[in-house]
């Protein structure tokens, strides 16, 4: 007999990941809903956003080191 898991995985996956939701909202006071827009339509776009500013910033200062320009 086959577990609920290796039956159906991806729903399996997609139940807990909404209980995990239900849990946060329930914790913070906001709500299912709430959460799931403040984590996926605020936090994940900013914390995007941060770290690609990061990520160029770092960039740019890798390009004007001074011991990367000996090899060009």
């Amino acid at each position: 007999m086959q577990s609920a898991f290796m039956a159906d995985p991806i729903s399996t996956f997609f139940g807990f990941c909404i209980w995990v939701l239900q849990v946060i909202g329930d914790f913070t006071g906001m709500g299912y809903e709430l959460a799931n827009i403040v984590i996926f339509v605020i936090v994940h776009p900013a914390l995007t956003l941060a770290l690609f500013v990061l990520w160029r910033r770092a960039q740019r200062q890798a390009v004007g080191c001074s011991c990367c320009t000996a090899y060009t």
